[in-house]
């Protein structure tokens, strides 16, 4: 579980601290901060899978990713993770520096970045913090986890270089000799971010057997749920009665695979057919959020899987808001089966936050930056008896 995750130089970020709950909000104006934080999470976790300049047009911004008013060489992150490694707690500390080259001097829109400093420390039960992971412009240091942890004799450092274009995190083997650090990568690269169209979901989708992944945008949601639907009928099931509140003539999800793609069909009790492009939006993207929650759950239950960190933007496009309820019960809110990060400008859906607090987050833009504040427990339910908690949004009583 992500404990702790600061950035520094990122878009609208600096020197922001983030301690996520298990369910959290983030609240505010446009341009406040919000997408800034969310794409800070997902550019970490891409840093992990490919290369930095991939991260950075994952993130939205594959030129500009620092924060064009302050004059700092380097875009900072760091995380503090919990996981459990072979039933046994371990508390990771993830920290990564890249420095801001420009490609043409003086100019702005030609900007790369390359990895200034690196470092993954963990801590196990019982033990004392120690370095997996050491990288200083390349230079790294690879501590030989099955020696150091085993008490074997011999050499427990492993010197080598790297180019600067990606992480060590990604480039690390999967062997024993590095298990903890293929564990905390594994779990960084498990984050997902979604911001669901509708109109993408709506079309074919190729077959990807080895993907059960949804898109950020959704596009492959045929392909998905007709996965779903081959291994587990009953969490399709559990998919299609909860659609069925917003689609009541529900009552099964067909597939037809054609041609390395997949299509989707809907039917009601009576064997009326109709196609994806029938429904509405609001149906198609409650439906992709019953998937997300669902498979995510099915993955930490019945694949050992970490419980990852989930972002969805604005959830209550074209829903609804009280059928967004049935989503949020789905999710344990002590985290047992993933952290959740949702972003609104719905005073409806913040207002499900009420007895939450701890999880929601005021964005505020400034003049330069965002900030990023929490709220007060002890004033805000005390404001609570006079007004609904997206009221206090409304009026601007939460900052």
């Amino acid at each position: 579980m992500l404990r702790r995750f600061y950035v520094d130089n990122f878009k609208t970020l600096l020197n922001v601290e983030w301690i996520p709950s298990a369910l959290n909000l983030l609240i505010g104006a446009n341009n406040a901060g919000k997408t800034s934080l969310c794409s800070a999470l997902m550019f970490l976790a891409r840093t992990s899978q490919g290369p930095i300049k991939d991260a950075a047009v994952f993130a939205g911004e594959g030129w500009q990713l620092h924060n064009v008013y302050l004059d700092k060489p380097t875009v900072d992150l760091e995380c503090e993770v919990k996981l459990i490694v072979d039933d046994q707690a371990y508390v990771f500390h993830y920290a990564l520096s890249l420095k801001v080259v420009p490609v043409t001097p003086g100019s702005a829109f030609a900007t790369t970045y390359v990895l200034q400093s690196e470092t993954l420390w963990v801590t196990p039960p019982d033990g004392e913090r120690v370095a997996l992971i050491l990288n200083d412009q390349g230079n790294v240091t690879l501590l030989h986890e099955g020696r150091h942890f085993r008490g074997m004799q011999g050499e427990t450092r492993v010197e080598t270089h790297a180019p600067q274009d990606t992480t060590m995190l990604f480039r690390l083997y999967d062997l024993q000799t590095n298990r903890l650090a293929n564990a905390f990568k594994k779990y960084l690269g498990s984050w997902t971010y979604y911001s669901l169209n509708p109109f993408s979901m709506r079309g074919p989708a190729p077959a990807q057997p080895a993907n059960w992944t949804l898109n950020v945008n959704g596009d492959n949601l045929a392909s998905v749920l007709f996965m779903l639907n081959s291994i587990s009928q009953r969490d399709q099931r559990v998919i299609v009665d909860l659609t069925r509140e917003i689609e009541p003539k529900l009552d099964y999800i067909g597939f037809m695979p054609a041609q390395e793609q997949v299509l989707m069909w809907l039917a009601d009790a009576d064997g009326h057919t109709f196609s994806p492009f029938g429904i509405s939006d609001g149906t198609l993207r409650f439906l992709g959020m019953a998937y997300v929650i669902i498979s995510t759950a099915r993955a930490v239950r019945n694949l050992n899987a970490p419980p990852p960190l989930v972002v969805i933007e604005e959830p209550e496009n074209g829903i609804y808001v009280g059928m967004l309820r049935r989503l949020f019960d789905l999710i344990d809110h002590s985290g047992a089966s993933g952290q959740y990060v949702f972003t609104t400008h719905s005073p409806y859906v913040i207002d499900l936050f009420d007895t939450m607090l701890d999880g929601v987050r005021v964005c505020m833009r400034r003049d330069t930056h965002s900030e990023i504040k929490q709220l007060n427990p002890e004033r805000i339910t005390d404001l609570l008896r006079k007004m609904s908690l997206g009221d206090l949004h409304y009026r601007e009583m939460l900052g």
